[in-house]
C-alpha cells in the first residue's frame, strides 16, 4: 500500500504559495547577472525564458541549431 495521506488537502488550511513572480528590481537584478555570466548554459536557458516566456519543456526542446543571432 502507499500512504496517500500527504496528497490530502484539508479545508481549514491554506497551503503556502509555492511560485512566486519576481519582484521588477530582482527581475533587473537576475538580468544584468545572468549577461554578465553567459559561459553557463543554464544561465543561457534562464535568460531565454525570462526574455521569451517559454516554458521548462520548450526551454529543454532547443537545440544549438535552432538558436540565431536575432532569434530562436
Amino acid at each position: 500500500m502507499s500512504d496517500f495521506a500527504s496528497l490530502v488537502k484539508t479545508r481549514d488550511e491554506e497551503l503556502p504559495k509555492r511560485n512566486k513572480a519576481l519582484s521588477i528590481t530582482d527581475f533587473k537584478t537576475l538580468r544584468r547577472y545572468i549577461l554578465e555570466n553567459t559561459d553557463d548554459k543554464f544561465n543561457v536557458l534562464v535568460l531565454l525564458a525570462l526574455e521569451t516566456g517559454l516554458r521548462r519543456c520548450e526551454l529543454l526542446g532547443i537545440r544549438p541549431e535552432d538558436v540565431y543571432e536575432y532569434g530562436i
